[in-house]
């Protein structure tokens, strides 16, 4: 079994950063950063991937990004075993709580879905050896793509999810 306390630290940054829901602000501000239940606070060395993050780790798309000084991690910093092209970026901190004056709110916005940030232009052209412009083209295409099967779909997808919930409440109460 793997053990994520066995993992050999990594040379520490002055900074990093972390992405959550906007709903975490005022929380993050007032409290600093909580770890998970495992000790675990996820974060990354660079900003051109909050984004890729914010909705494909975290499924979000009203972002919020704090930078981490840090001279607030006593814990231990381990690499993210993460198996895609923005792994090198991806860190966890091993700790229960990073105070709040080592935490900083940097912005928040919205993610526009329908148009490609750099770092998804990059993976595109890296992965399938394209030029810019060409990897531009290939992310209309499947945006267009995803639309068309999202309107396809969506009745059925209502359905599946209702059928669903149904069936979780019937067990929930069966539980009791």
């Amino acid at each position: 079994m793997y053990d994520i306390n066995s993992e050999k630290a990594v040379r520490k940054r002055r900074f990093y950063y972390h992405v959550t829901s906007i709903r975490n602000i005022d929380k993050i501000k007032k409290a600093g950063l909580k770890a998970d239940k495992e000790g675990h606070i996820f974060a990354f060395t660079d900003q051109r991937i909050t984004e890729d993050v914010a909705a494909n780790q975290c499924f979000i798309n009203k972002v919020a990004l704090f930078v981490i000084d840090s001279r607030g991690i006593t814990g231990k910093v381990i690499r993210d075993q993460v198996g895609e092209l923005a792994a090198p970026f991806h860190r966890i901190i091993i700790q229960d709580k990073i105070s709040k004056q080592y935490v900083k709110f940097l912005r928040s916005w919205t993610i526009d879905f329908d148009n490609p940030t750099p770092w998804q232009l990059y993976k595109i052209q890296k992965t399938e050896g394209v030029s810019k412009e060409e990897a531009k083209n290939r992310f209309y295409e499947r945006r267009e793509l995803a639309k068309f099967i999202s309107k396809q779909f969506a009745p059925q997808m209502k359905k599946m999810y209702k059928k669903l919930a149904s069936q979780m409440k019937k067990r929930s109460k069966n539980n009791k």
